[in-house]
């Protein structure tokens, strides 16, 4: 494959779980370079002003973009499961839950609210302190 493929994988980084997804992920070396973009700090970024402009709510789920096509939410996990690397337990376990369609729209819905209630969560902690 060329060396000049890439993958932009766009985060919350308000987010714990997409925090320790974004530092888990690790790529086939034969697809591409990774670049992490935590969509809270690098908000001007190019990617993520298209992504943006397409109207992909991260609040909804990660993004993941190959340099050709936007992947967002239950999409992206599935990307994920199909390229990442079969080494760690991050990896293992995305490639199991995520490489089916019919269990990623199952499974899918559940880790949103986890997502969702783990900022709540944060948010309410934030501010009573």
């Amino acid at each position: 494959m060329s060396t000049d493929k890439y993958i932009y994988f766009i985060y919350d980084g308000e987010c714990p779980l997409c925090r320790n997804a974004a530092m888990a992920l690790r790529i086939k070396r034969d697809y591409g370079q990774l670049y992490l973009l935590n969509a809270r700090a690098e908000n001007d970024h190019p990617v993520i002003l298209q992504i943006n402009k397409l109207g992909y709510d991260l609040d909804e789920g990660m993004v993941i973009y190959d340099g050709h096509t936007f992947f967002h939410g239950k999409d992206a996990l599935r990307f994920m499961a199909r390229f990442g690397e079969n080494k760690g337990f991050f990896n293992i376990t995305n490639g199991l839950l995520y490489r089916s369609n019919a269990i990623n729209q199952i499974i899918y819905p559940w880790m949103r609210g986890i997502r969702n209630w783990l900022l709540r969560r944060k948010v309410w902690q934030e501010s009573i302190i």
